[in-house]
């Protein structure tokens, strides 16, 4: 009688288990079942006081779940939206810094991974004509708990921004760090947000989104380039003179940006741009003249031992019958190639965050 019994128990376990597990996954639903109330909008099961839910239907079991929590992101989302942007938004009243903060595009996507841990489907219902339908449902408990894990990781995030604010060697590196603690700032009020309607949110944490950013728009509007274009020999790099058309495009580059380009008399300039090119004419075996270019340019504290914020270097050639016509082209062309990868590196030095 042993012997018997114990292959009862083997067998009976795992469907034990198995029911078990398919009850947990809210799988249970027969095709003219009672219609749950969750369909027309009351999910008794589940209070508002302590759960957000979402239901939805499908042409399969797998559909009804899947839409099932994409309703519960959206319903619980558009509520969090108008909060997070009247928060968030402030008006910046200087048009001029307003288009730098605007091109530098540091408004905050906050992801929606993490804000909806613990999401399960409770219940799925087949309808007598074969569609199904299923409620998604989280514990406000739970994703408060999940929600201040991540407002506690932001506030890091924005704290050690600001400390490489106060310590950057260049105005740029300043605007750069208050460009991430703003990006952090906003990442955490937009999940504040969502925590205040699962419960009491999270205290406030100074600076504001407000502050930075009137920090930032200081900062950025404070920024003052001081640009040298000069002409070198090639190969021993011995100045010859300034290049005027260079130093203009760079400066043009700058500008276009948004940030203020001062004189080399001005004592006021915190950035410092230095470019170098030289221009040879190199022998081809042809009938014309090749100018080669090679140029370099370094973004940099102050001079003379400043540290390298951004740095580039470019090279190519261009000809043409006359002689003049073809150092003018390759001069054309260095300073467009120069000044372009200036603008860029610019840009994305400030858009790209610094991982901790």
């Amino acid at each position: 009688m042993r012997r018997s019994g114990r292959p009862g128990i083997r067998i009976a376990a795992p469907l034990v288990l198995g029911w078990a597990a398919l009850a947990a996954a809210g799988c249970a639903g027969i095709a003219g079942g009672s219609r749950p109330d969750w369909l027309d909008g009351s999910a008794s099961a589940y209070p508002e006081s302590t759960h957000v839910v979402g239901a939805a239907g499908g042409s399969s079991a797998d559909a009804a779940r899947a839409n099932a929590r994409a309703e519960l992101s959206r319903v619980f989302l558009s509520r969090v939206e108008s909060e997070v942007r009247d928060e968030t938004r402030t008006e910046i009243r200087d048009a001029r810094e307003a288009s730098v903060v605007e091109r530098l595009s540091i408004d905050t996507t906050v992801s929606t991974e993490g804000t909806f841990e613990g999401v399960r489907i409770a219940e799925t219902w087949q309808a007598p004509d074969g569609t199904w339908h299923a409620l998604a449902v989280v514990e406000k408990a739970e994703m408060r708990r999940s929600l201040e894990r991540r407002i506690d990781e932001a506030a890091r995030r924005m704290q050690g921004d600001l400390e490489r604010a106060s310590g950057a060697a260049t105005a740029l590196g300043r605007s750069k760090a208050l460009i991430d603690a703003l990006r952090a700032s906003r990442e955490r009020d937009a999940l504040v947000a969502r925590a205040r309607l699962v419960g009491r949110g999270p205290d406030g944490v100074r600076p504001t989104s407000a502050e930075l950013e009137s920090d930032l728009e200081s900062s950025l509007g404070g920024t003052r380039f001081q640009v040298r274009a000069l002409e070198v020999e090639a190969g021993t790099g011995s100045v010859r003179g300034p290049l005027p058309k260079l130093r203009e495009q760079l400066e043009e580059r700058i500008t276009g940006i948004g940030f203020q380009v001062v004189g080399e008399d001005r004592a006021d300039a915190n950035v410092w741009l230095t470019c170098r090119m030289s221009l040879e004419e190199i022998e081809r075996g042809f009938a014309g003249h090749f100018f080669r270019w090679e140029g370099a340019w370094e973004l940099t504290g102050a001079p003379p031992h400043g540290s390298v914020v951004l740095a580039s270097q470019a090279s190519g050639g261009e000809s043409h019958t006359t002689k003049s016509v073809a150092r003018s082209r390759a001069l054309a062309k260095g300073s467009q190639k120069l000044s372009g990868d200036l603008e860029g590196q610019i840009s994305r030095y400030l858009r790209e965050r610094v991982e901790h």
